[in-house]
């Protein structure tokens, strides 16, 4: 059976948008980190296209509340993932939400990724869309 790479490719720091950073980053334990990069790795993806895959999809469904609650206590912080967008509003619009949610915007993304790591949502609609064609 094939080796999936479990890297990132090294990529540029991401640009400034009106001097503002567009990065929305989580943190996840070295496990969870290692289980995003596999995931996203299997869905043919990079981590940061399905971060940023996510965080619209929160911003649409807002579950936020709900995600928080079902999360485990907080964990160490080991590593990094980040959605890296095009679009400025989207930090505003995230970091937006996971204020009227009473928490950071690094909190929230944390729990919307550790959240799809438990539900496995996008592998779900993949799957279904599969089966209708």
């Amino acid at each position: 059976m094939a080796q999936i790479p479990t890297e990132e490719p090294l990529r540029p720091t991401p640009k400034l948008v009106g001097g503002r950073s567009v990065v929305i980053g989580g943190w996840l334990s070295e496990a969870d980190g290692a289980e995003f990069a596999d995931y996203a790795s299997s869905l043919g993806i990079d981590c940061s296209a399905l971060a940023t895959l996510l965080l619209v999809r929160e911003l649409a469904a807002n579950r936020l509340e709900y995600m928080l609650a079902s999360v485990s206590a907080p964990y160490r912080k080991e590593k990094r993932v980040s959605a890296r967008s095009v679009r400025l509003d989207l930090k505003a619009r995230f970091s937006k939400h996971a204020k009227d949610n009473n928490v950071s915007c690094d909190a929230a993304a944390a729990a919307v990724f550790r959240t799809e790591l438990a539900e496995r949502w996008l592998i779900r609609c993949l799957l279904h869309e599969g089966e209708s064609s």
